[in-house]
């Protein structure tokens, strides 16, 4: 198989259909669609208890197909807003992300059994910036790439590699989903629908 097909979601349409939202584990924190972008918040004020949300995209690509995934975001708060490709629940778990506690972009993963990813960070107080995920399957040796760019959209395209991942473990015959994550790092910043978006959802 080659490269999955190639779609874009910039978030203009509140009943999309082209992703799922997933709300918290709590239920304060949530995801929304709206002005044009994706967009996190709480229900009911602000909370330091740790919880994260979810949109995911309605389409999965496969272990032998290639994809090439890409958001803009925005996120001035101490929680982590992260792109993300997850095989679950014994696959690979990965992520590339905005660590606003500890100002820097990480990639990698947890796991048990040997199967996490040491992460890589580059220290950065970016609130702007752009996220993408490339995923080779069309060599012997599979790879999976995680790059940033720092100042995202503002000055075009410039791309820095921030990890590679050799024969990444997806698993045969499970769906790989990509989608986005707000992680509230358990700080109690206000999400007030403008310090933590999303837009520019591409994938080809």
């Amino acid at each position: 198989m080659g490269s999955y097909i190639q779609e874009s979601e910039n978030f203009n349409d509140p009943s999309s259909t082209k992703g799922l939202l997933v709300g918290g584990e709590y239920g304060d924190l949530y995801p929304e669609i709206s002005s044009g972008k994706l967009s996190f918040k709480y229900s009911s004020g602000i909370s330091d208890q740790g919880d994260d949300c979810f949109w995911f995209w309605n389409q999965s690509p496969q272990r032998k197909q290639s994809f090439d995934v890409r958001i803009d975001g925005t996120d001035s708060t101490s929680g982590k807003l992260q792109l993300i490709a997850a095989c679950l629940p014994s696959g690979l778990g990965y992520r590339i992300e905005r660590n606003g506690r500890e100002g820097n972009f990480n990639a990698g993963s947890g796991g048990d059994g040997g199967k996490a990813i040491k992460r890589e960070s580059y220290i950065t107080s970016s609130t702007q910036f752009s996220f993408r995920l490339v995923y080779d399957a069309s060599s012997k040796v599979r790879t999976l790439k995680a790059y940033y760019d720092e100042d995202g959209p503002l000055n075009g395209e410039n791309w820095t590699l921030l990890q590679t991942v050799r024969n990444p473990n997806f698993v045969t015959g499970r769906p790989i989903l990509i989608g986005v994550c707000y992680n509230n790092n358990e700080s109690g910043d206000a999400l007030d629908g403008n310090n933590v978006t999303v837009d520019n959802f591409q994938a080809r």
